[in-house]
């Protein structure tokens, strides 16, 4: 007896175990299933995820270089930009200089053509005042050509020798109007 109830007792363990075992598989299996199914979802969405990662950081890159090649854009025109400014700075300082030398030049023309047209109006005490006031626009243009013309014209002049004094007048008119065409344009030409 003993040794049939032991037999029962196996016999009953293991019935009792795979009652167990087929009580729980039934009760936990859907579960079990369940969990699987999230489990293989959440993996699939780690793997979409893992590829939008990839392709975000190969954006950044994309980005970076982009960056980089407008940060080295802003460089270059930086650099462009404070060449331009400077050129203008010098080319202001250039036409400020011309308008100093010019202005002198323009006043010698002014006060020939105010001498002369008092001249030809016959208004004498006019045409001695400017012809006298002529010295002071003469040295203003600060050329030895000019200032050697004007002594010329005025020793003529002084002599009553009006052709000769109008020649050289003449000449320190046209030597003045070369040096202020010289100031204004100058042209370079290239020949192909």
């Amino acid at each position: 007896m003993e040794r049939s109830a032991a037999s029962f007792l196996v016999v009953g363990l293991v019935i009792g175990v795979v009652a167990g075992y087929g009580v729980g598989f039934v009760t936990y299996q859907p579960q079990i299933s369940q969990l699987q199914s999230d489990l293989s979802k959440t993996l699939s969405e780690v793997g979409s995820l893992q590829g939008q990662l990839i392709e975000a950081k190969d954006n950044i890159t994309s980005l970076d270089t982009q960056v980089t090649e407008l940060e080295a854009d802003y460089e270059s025109l930086s650099i462009e930009y404070e060449e331009f400014k400077a050129e203008i700075r010098d080319l202001d300082i250039r036409m400020w200089e011309i308008a100093q030398q010019v202005a002198p030049m323009l006043d010698l023309e002014k006060q020939i053509i105010k001498m002369l047209v008092h001249l030809e109006r016959g208004e004498q005490a006019e045409f001695n005042a400017t012809l006298h006031g002529l010295d002071s626009s003469v040295k203003g243009v600060r050329d030895v050509e000019i200032r050697g013309l004007w002594d010329e014209f005025f020793d003529h002049f002084n002599a009553e020798e009006y052709v000769e004094a109008y020649a050289k007048l003449a000449d320190l008119v046209e030597r003045n109007s070369l040096l202020i065409h010289d100031l204004l344009f100058p042209i370079e030409v290239v020949l192909p």
